[in-house]
C-alpha cells in the first residue's frame, strides 16, 4: 500500500532585479508599455565539451540611446556597417540580406 503526505517545499534562488546601464547609468529598460526595445551586446568564445562549458562570456549592459549614441559610431569607425531592418518583415526571412548560396540554385 502507498501512503501519502502534503508537504510545502520551498525554494531559495537569485533573481535579477534591475539592470542599468555601463554608459549612462539609466536603466538598460525603457519605462514606456510599449516600447519594447532590446539591447544586446555579449559574446561567448570558447569550447564546449560533453563534460563541461569552458567558454568565457563577455557583455555590457546598454540602453539603447547608449547603443545607438555611442556602441554603433564605435564600432563603425573600425569600418562596420550595421544592418538594420524591420522585424515584423524579417520573419518570414530571418536573413534578408544575405545572398543566396550558389549551391542553392542546384536544388
Amino acid at each position: 500500500m502507498r501512503y501519502k503526505r502534503r508537504f510545502e517545499r520551498v525554494t531559495k534562488g537569485v533573481e535579477l532585479t534591475r539592470a542599468t546601464c555601463d554608459f549612462c547609468g539609466g536603466p538598460d529598460v525603457p519605462e514606456d508599455f510599449w516600447d519594447r526595445t532590446e539591447v544586446e551586446i555579449q559574446g561567448t568564445v570558447g569550447s564546449v565539451y560533453p563534460e563541461s562549458d569552458c567558454r568565457q562570456r563577455t557583455w555590457i549592459d546598454c540602453c539603447s540611446a547608449c547603443f545607438e549614441s555611442k556602441v554603433v559610431p564605435a564600432i563603425e569607425t573600425l569600418g562596420v556597417k550595421f544592418r538594420t531592418h524591420p522585424v515584423e518583415t524579417s520573419l518570414g526571412d530571418p536573413y534578408p540580406d544575405a545572398a543566396w548560396d550558389p549551391d542553392e540554385g542546384a536544388k
